[in-house]
């Protein structure tokens, strides 16, 4: 209880939570982090490699699909934490991945609203103009699923311009989509 009560000192109202045992050896990291030049690390310094540790560990231990929004949590907090860290990149990778995996998780519990907000946000950390285009198409379909049209709308207009000049064929089935949001809202001659 003491190092509990001790951990919580030392991150105070951080809004991320580290889903760690008071025994687990990341806990005793953060009491008595390692000294680098006799010095110990600030602490957004530390909460940033804590997150990714944490998440590494989730990710690599339990690797369950339950805990995919856990998991993507850490690394999007980690990567909020030190956008220009060394490794930055691929902290921004692994929380795309993860959040992607949390949206597919949300799509199997049939929880649209949430595997579009998922979507989106691995979409905004994705690097590639492509890949964005295809999470921002697969949000779009999840905000179609959620019954809301508006962002339907927004996601796959943003995925078309990312798409149509690279893959005509993935290009075209989102018009379609966006047609069937046309005649959805009563606009048959627009579709």
């Amino acid at each position: 209880l003491q190092k509990l009560k001790a951990y919580q000192a030392m991150l105070g109202e951080a809004r991320d939570v580290l889903l760690l045992s008071a025994r687990h050896p990341l806990f005793d990291l953060l009491l008595n982090p390692p000294q680098v030049e006799g010095k110990r690390p600030e602490m957004p310094q530390l909460r940033y490699l804590l997150l990714i540790a944490a998440a590494a560990y989730l990710d690599e231990s339990l690797g369950d699909d339950e805990l995919a929004e856990v998991i993507a949590a850490h690394y999007v907090a980690a990567y909020e934490a030190a956008p220009d860290a060394e490794d930055a990149l691929e902290i921004r990778a692994r929380a795309s991945d993860a959040l992607t995996r949390a949206g597919e998780r949300a799509r199997a519990l049939a929880a649209s609203a949430e595997e579009m907000r998922y979507l989106r946000r691995a979409a905004e950390l994705t690097e590639d103009p492509g890949g964005r285009g295809m999470l921002l198409d697969r949000a779009g379909q999840a905000a179609l699923r959620a019954n809301a049209p508006t962002e339907a709308r927004e996601l796959l207009e943003s995925a078309h311009e990312l798409i149509a000049g690279d893959d005509a064929q993935t290009a075209a089935l989102v018009t379609a989509r966006l047609a069937e949001l046309d005649w959805l809202d009563g606009h048959p001659q627009s579709a």
